[in-house]
């Protein structure tokens, strides 16, 4: 599942309401620790009156472990519960800490205005105001440790919407990059161009650009052949572009297949086209994010993943989500380009405009990670020879419809600048076939 986020930060900063409303906006369980406290251990301000601050803190600590262990949570956590450093490792292991912050005055006027009309237990005393800012500086380095979100003068859905901007920056590259202006009418002029009727489409007819990888329908093929797939298994697909692979995996296995994408223009495209192929009823596709997946535990057969990596930095995680939502005994094949040696590669590439958005990563990375998610990697190949076929195959000359429909004006810079990567042995695709193993393993 995906990984907590936690707002941290003062009294007053807005992290409930900021939680809840975060919690809603990404689908995920909401969680205050401090009204879990309390519906648990009774009135915070009893547990301080009674108990003493050491024993609020104890609490919090058990909590912090109690949350660790479980995923895709929002939580709003106690104003003091991460300045421990022992609970803040804990309830941060894998997950995204973000610190609200506002100036003291902003605070102040928060809590008296508060609702519920008690003070809280940390200001009860003749001069509030002074306390406020005594403890912000006391708190200042380990507030100061995590990343800063101002709340100040900011309604809780412009915050809301500046963390998701910060959750979602990775993706929003890749979807930039990707993204392209009036793309089915695009893909549907060129169709009609080649002299293709556009209610009798055949797979045939869109394989000059329907599958984006190096060695085309042939890997995608490859790949299927490396996986027991039979007509009741269900594949996901990750980073399925216009849906080609999708749609060979279901024609090729009459299995039923789920392509999610990041980029909202191919997922459209990869509908239309479905839909001209007539096989709406096999596939469904989605805008997802494969680090954050919108599947339960163990849901798919099988999952491929045909040149996505080199768009994720995080492999660990990748790997992690992957093995969350394949089902036991399920196989997971990856078709990634990875460097095989070293040298310079020139920018712009399919994936990436620059060295700087680019992540690119070795077959020993992506194996490494595997194993740490519990996968169990089967075999490890290279698929030059097949590329070098594919491309000769080719003849020198460009299908009618051809990856310059997807990705602009500047597709065949990138095409260059990937073949003389591949020629000059920087970089291959690679085949990986990796198993989770089964309960009884």
């Amino acid at each position: 599942m995906a990984a907590n986020i936690v707002l941290t930060g003062f009294m007053g900063t807005g992290k409930s309401t900021v939680a809840r409303l975060l919690a809603a906006e990404l689908d995920r369980e909401f969680i205050d620790t401090d009204a879990l406290i309390a519906a648990r251990h009774g009135d915070l301000a009893d547990i301080f009156l009674h108990r003493g601050e050491g024993a609020f803190r104890d609490i919090e600590r058990d909590l912090a472990a109690e949350l660790a262990s479980r995923d895709g949570l929002v939580v709003a956590s106690g104003g003091g519960m991460l300045l421990d450093p022992e609970v803040a490792d804990v309830i941060s292991e894998g997950a995204r800490v973000f610190c609200l912050t506002a100036e003291s005055d902003t605070i102040l006027a928060r809590v008296i205005s508060d609702k519920s009309g008690t003070m809280r237990p940390l200001l009860v005393g003749p001069d509030p105001a002074g306390r406020v800012v005594d403890l912000l500086a006391q708190r200042a380095i380990r507030y100061g440790s995590f990343e800063q979100v101002p709340t100040d003068e900011r309604p809780p859905a412009e915050v809301v919407a500046d963390i998701i901007s910060r959750l979602d920056a990775g993706a929003a590259d890749i979807r930039g990059h990707y993204a392209q202006s009036a793309l089915i009418e695009r893909v549907a002029a060129a169709l009609e161009a080649a002299g293709h009727d556009l209610d009798g489409l055949s797979p045939a007819e869109l394989a000059g650009f329907d599958e984006f990888h190096l060695g085309g329908h042939a890997a995608t093929t490859a790949l299927v052949d490396c996986l027991e797939l039979g007509a009741d298994a269900t594949v996901l697909d990750v980073g399925c572009g216009v849906g080609g692979a999708a749609r060979a995996i279901a024609h090729s296995a009459a299995c039923s297949v789920v392509g999610i994408d990041l980029t909202p223009d191919f997922i459209d495209t990869a509908r239309w086209l479905t839909e001209r192929l007539r096989m709406q009823d096999r596939i469904d596709f989605r805008v997802a994010n494969a680090l954050d997946l919108p599947f339960g535990e163990g849901t798919f057969d099988a999952i491929t993943m045909l040149h996505v990596g080199m768009n994720i930095d995080d492999k660990g995680s990748l790997m992690t989500e992957l093995a969350r939502v394949l089902a036991r005994g399920g196989q997971l094949g990856i078709y990634d380009l990875m460097r095989v040696d070293d040298g310079d590669i020139d920018y712009p590439m399919p994936w990436a405009a620059s060295a700087s958005t680019s992540s690119l990563s070795t077959a020993a990375g992506y194996q490494e990670a595997l194993k740490e998610a519990g996968l169990t990697v089967q075999s490890s190949i290279d698929c030059r020879q097949l590329v070098v076929e594919a491309i000769q195959a080719l003849g020198g000359s460009a299908p009618a419809v051809n990856l310059g429909h997807l990705m602009g004006a500047g597709w065949p810079r990138m095409q260059e600048n990937m073949i003389s990567a591949f020629r000059r042995g920087i970089v291959s695709p690679i085949r990986i076939v990796a198993t989770k193993p089964s309960e009884t393993a």
